[in-house]
């Protein structure tokens, strides 16, 4: 009796240590893809403007004299399927823009109290992912060309982690952590564009997801550098989809805030 309990036990650890190991870079994306309202939902998702109360902790360089952190603005984020982004910031004269970041599909620029300048190449990598994965996330990830690769959880701030890497076809590398439970992504950590142009290592946090019209949205992003110092923090304040956004909102000129 003692030899056939034993070995119904070790049947039994095989078992879920064989389950466990069947999980899949796949098995995940489905996980997050339901989460995130479904394969049919965002499927029919075709545009996205959103608007948040964006804060900066740490200003970037350049900023002119007698502007300090932390300081808060109006954002609004403008997304196009299959890979098109604008992020616009305002604050000058009667609420104009102040700030412009865009990637086009093709081409990535900034524009600066008017002034138009090409992205340097990492902060239009980053642009070029942000654009093919901002509304439906890794669905169908390999068409848009990312490698992804299932990793051992990890344990983060007493939180239990499935931990995800993804490689963008430039070859940069980040780690998405997900909540096992939600299957929401609630971390990201790799190299990231900073305000110089150049890449350091960063940590992205995601808080406070809710259901917007099918679609689960975060309501709090915050970045953080190496040392654990928060960079800027934005907090959604409303989101719409489908609006009808036209290839021209992505063309270089200002956009008036409605």
């Amino acid at each position: 009796m003692k030899k056939l309990i034993a070995l119904l036990l070790c049947c039994g650890v095989c078992f879920l240590m064989s389950c466990q190991q069947q999980t899949t870079v796949d098995d995940v994306v489905n996980m997050m893809t339901e989460a995130s309202g479904g394969a049919a939902k965002l499927a029919e998702t075709m545009d996205q403007v959103s608007t948040w109360e964006f804060t900066m902790h740490v200003m970037p360089p350049g900023i002119p004299d007698g502007m300090e952190s932390p300081m808060t603005m109006p954002l609004t984020i403008t997304a196009k399927k299959p890979n098109k982004l604008r992020f616009d910031t305002y604050g000058g004269p009667e609420g104009s823009v102040v700030h412009s970041d865009c990637f086009d599909g093709t081409t990535g620029w900034a524009m600066e109290m008017g002034q138009k300048t090409d992205m340097p190449e990492a902060q239009l990598h980053e642009y070029e992912t942000l654009a093919a994965t901002w509304i439906d996330g890794f669905l169908n990830y390999q068409d848009k060309g990312f490698t992804l690769e299932l990793l051992d959880d990890e344990m983060v701030d007493e939180q239990n982690y499935m931990l995800l890497q993804v490689t963008d076809k430039h070859g940069s590398v980040q780690k998405y952590y997900i909540n096992p439970e939600s299957h929401y992504i609630e971390r990201q950590a790799g190299e990231m564009a900073n305000m110089a142009g150049g890449k350091e290592q960063m940590t992205m946090t995601f808080k406070d997801y809710k259901m917007v019209d099918g679609v689960a949205m975060c309501h709090h992003v915050s970045q953080y550098n190496a040392d654990g110092g928060m960079i800027w923090e934005a907090t959604l304040k409303e989101v719409k989809h489908n609006t009808g956004v036209e290839d021209a909102a992505f063309m270089s000129e200002p956009m008036s805030m409605k």
